[in-house]
Formats: C-alpha cells, sequence, structure tokens
C-alpha cells in the first residue's frame, strides 16, 4: 500500500523508465497481487481441511462421507498434517519463481516513447502477458470460491440431514463451528475479492483511450483492488478469531510458563 500511495502521488512526474517507477509500481503491484492470490489460496485450503477433518473425526454414524473420486481423495490428503507442510512448501515455491519471472521482465522492460510518464494507460491496463496471467488467476479465484460454496453446502445438507433425524448434542457442536468458521472464510472470498475479480474482466472489455471513462474505470479498479489488499493485512486477525491453536500459542508466547503441579 505505500508503495501504491507513491506511485499515484508522484507517478504521472516520474520517467516511465525510472527507478522510482519500477519499485514503486512494478514491484509494489506485483508483491501486492502475490499477497492476495496467496491469501485465497490459504483461505481455501483452511477450508477445505477444517471440511476434511470433520468427515474423519466425527464419528462413523453422523459424519459425511467423502466422494470415492479425485475430489475425495483429495480431501482425504487435507486430513494430513504432512500434507499440509508440503502444500506450504509448494504454494510459496510457485510464488518465488513467478514473482522472480515478474521482476525479470519488468527490468527487461524497455523505456516506451508513446508512454513517457510512469503513470500511463499502459501502467493501469497492463501488457498482453500480464492481460493474460490476470485472466488465469481470475479463473483459479473463481475455482477456490465454487469449491470453498461446495463445501459449506455440503456441510450445511448434512447439519440439516442430522438434525431431521436426532437432536444436537455436544458432539455436534463441532459440526457448528466449523460451519462457522467456513462460512466466515465464504464471506471473506464474497466481501473483499469477488468484486475484485468481477470487475477485473469488465475492466480489460471497456478499457479505452477516453479520459474520463478511464478515470471512472480506473477508480473503480483501484477502490475494489484496496478493499482486497485491506483483507490481506487482516489475515492474522482472522486466524486469531478462527483458530484457537493458534490462539493459545500466540498467547503463550506473551505469558510466563509455570511448573505443571502449580
Amino acid at each position: 500500500m505505500p508503495f501504491l500511495a507513491a506511485y499515484f502521488a508522484g507517478g504521472h512526474r516520474w520517467p516511465y523508465g525510472s527507478l522510482a517507477c519500477r519499485i514503486a509500481h512494478h514491484l509494489g503491484a506485483l508483491v501486492m497481487q502475490v499477497s492476495m492470490y496467496v491469501t485465497i489460496t490459504i483461505l481455501s485450503s483452511i477450508a477445505f481441511s477444517q471440511y476434511a477433518t470433520l468427515t474423519k473425526n466425527c464419528g462413523t454414524q453422523h459424519c459425511p462421507a467423502l466422494p470415492r473420486n479425485f475430489c475425495g481423495r483429495l480431501l482425504h490428503q487435507f486430513r494430513r498434517p504432512k500434507f499440509a507442510k508440503y502444500l506450504c512448501v509448494v504454494i510459496w515455491l510457485i510464488v518465488l519463481c513467478i514473482t522472480a519471472t515478474a521482476i525479470t521482465y519488468n527490468i527487461q522492460d524497455r523505456v516506451s516513447g508513446e508512454f513517457p510518464t510512469c503513470y500511463n494507460i499502459k501502467v493501469e491496463a497492463g501488457e498482453r502477458p500480464e492481460m493474460i496471467a490476470g485472466s488465469f488467476a481470475t479463473a483459479c479465484f473463481f475455482l477456490s470460491f465454487m469449491a470453498v460454496l461446495w463445501s459449506y453446502y455440503s456441510l450445511t445438507r448434512h447439519l440439516s440431514r442430522i438434525q431431521k433425524n436426532t437432536s444436537i448434542g455436544e458432539k455436534h457442536l463441532i459440526y457448528r463451528k466449523v460451519k462457522r468458521n467456513i462460512l466466515v472464510i465464504q464471506m471473506i472470498l464474497t466481501v473483499c475479492f469477488l468484486p475484485y475479480h468481477i470487475f477485473k474482466p469488465i475492466f480489460y472489455v471497456l478499457l479505452t483511450d477516453d479520459c474520463p471513462r478511464l478515470n471512472y474505470l480506473v477508480e473503480i479498479k483501484n477502490f475494489l483492488t484496496c478493499l482486497a489488499a485491506a483483507k490481506c493485512s487482516l489475515d492474522p486477525v482472522i486466524t486469531l478469531l478462527l483458530d484457537k491453536t493458534f490462539k493459545k500459542s500466540l498467547y503463550g508466547l506473551f505469558t510466563k510458563s509455570t511448573p505443571e503441579h502449580q
């Protein structure tokens, strides 16, 4: 966000190939986009993990059965802590590869005589490789969004079936907690990220050289981008609210340990 603030404050005065332009926009925007999609991936993984773990630990009588297909086998892997560690390593390796490739591409980018200043339509719209990458990222978001929605729907349908056949005992309170957590993740994806990804294709379609329309499009895009970026900065708070283990571990860092017999 500080990089973007500097870009919007002084980008119209910076030369396109200047160091300030490359750092403030190319690197700043890249880091923000990477953070956004890492957030979406990890939030979706948390939802899958909670749903899949519930099918293992709630008992055999009332557990929702996993489908016997690729999705079922994948959800089965989400029960394993080792798989979670491997998944995080893979996510960050992909992030490093994409970041290094994009930085190399931006460094090799030549100064265009058509757009002498840093703030211009080429930077705002992106070139063809950036549009292709943005379209692919949008498709991945909607895939994650629908997958989390499916997990919430499956759990809600199963919980309704239990309520019809038996009373909700203490054991089944786990269902409601997991349902609440998945609903929180779904609401985060809906409020913070869905408007941005709906508007992104519209922005590419309506993009024009007409300055008044371009100003409106850029302002809407920037507002939705800031909304998504603000969510990324709240990740520790959301994790604190969703995960009691994380909360206890965090509190343990700031409390003095006492002997067990005390």
